[in-house]
């Protein structure tokens, strides 16, 4: 039995031992009360290749109707996809509150249990804390936690459908952003020495998703006024113009880039107001792809998948900039991980 502590500090998150458990398990047997869209984007592709090579079971719940409509229906949509491979069910109980994942690969069982959930923050966030559990499949233990699933199951559950979606969504409540509720706590609890307070995780709290486009080539004027007054070529940044500071440092970004054909995930690594004039405006962003297949063709193919999972955008809105909310981005990432 080998025993390790998931802290999600660092690189040692619950989003990096599950994409890890994963790659080597062709069953998952996943207990979260609560699924975001960000949180289920980031996890999607992963769970797919997963449920391709054996079986993926989730259970979910309504405990607060803090479960996100458009995280069901992105896993919906992936259960129907993968043939039901990819399973997913709402648990009856409405006080549902696990948080167990549950990986079999070969003779090796993995459990993670703890305080995360299929969210955003319960991935990557620090304030959560788990536990993985390495052992034989043949263990006690290991018989016992399987079982335990199989009784909630095939008797705690009901399916997931459309139908479910959307009598869930016509009863929730539209629940208020948190962010004014934490940052008053966050004034009575005072400055903290940790990571509250730690530059990464200031970043990661006010992390701004956006989707914009480029419509043609910078002049030559332009591309000498940059390259004189940044280093940014020197850095291997690529950039366009903006035409206003919207953009801060660590924004994302989904940019449809029209002139070469492709949509790119990038992130935001500078901005400038430029002492001289161009022709395209004195407002720049520069930018780095977030990874390395982070790229999608525009082609009809692309624009499908958008619709398919609720982000159907027209083509005059494709011209448009638009700020996206976090689970929106979750979306969008999780079809370029495919």
């Amino acid at each position: 039995m080998r025993i390790e502590v998931i802290d999600n500090r660092g690189p040692n998150t619950l989003l990096a031992a599950l994409r890890a458990s994963l790659g080597k398990s062709s069953r998952l047997d996943a207990q979260a009360a609560f699924v975001s869209a960000d949180g289920v984007g980031e996890v999607l592709p992963h769970l797919r290749r997963a449920a391709a090579r054996g079986k993926v079971r989730i259970v979910t719940g309504l405990y607060q109707a803090v479960s996100e409509p458009s995280a069901l229906r992105l896993l919906l949509t992936a259960q129907g996809q993968t043939k039901g491979r990819l399973e997913v069910r709402i648990a009856r109980d409405l006080r549902f509150h696990r948080k167990v994942y549950v990986l079999r690969g070969g003779k090796t069982c993995s459990i993670i249990s703890g305080s995360s959930n299929l969210t955003g923050e319960g991935l990557k966030s620090a304030g959560e804390f788990n536990i993985l559990v390495q052992l034989p499949s043949t263990t006690s233990l290991a018989r016992r936690v399987v079982s335990d699933f199989d009784r909630l199951w095939n008797s705690g559950t009901v399916r997931l459908t459309a139908d479910l979606i959307k009598r869930y969504e016509k009863v929730r409540p539209r629940r208020p952003r948190p962010t004014p509720l934490k940052r008053s706590l966050a004034r009575v609890l005072g400055p903290s020495p940790g990571d509250a307070g730690s530059p990464d995780n200031r970043r990661e709290q006010s992390r701004r998703y956006w989707r914009d486009y480029t419509s043609g080539f910078a002049a030559k004027r332009t591309e000498a006024v940059v390259s004189d007054e940044t280093n940014w070529n020197q850095k291997g940044y690529f950039w366009y113009s903006s035409h206003s500071d919207v953009f801060k440092q660590g924004d994302h970004i989904l940019l449809f880039d029209e002139p070469t054909g492709w949509a790119e995930l990038v992130v935001v690594k500078d901005t400038t107001r430029t002492a001289t004039p161009t022709p395209d405006g004195r407002h720049f962003v520069a930018c780095q792809r977030l990874r390395a297949r982070a790229r999608r063709r525009l082609n009809r193919g692309l624009w499908k998948r958008f619709r398919d999972f609720g982000l159907a955008i027209s083509p005059a809105e494709r011209q448009r900039r638009r700020q996206l909310t976090e689970g929106q981005w979750g979306r969008i990432a999780a079809i370029f991980q495919r």
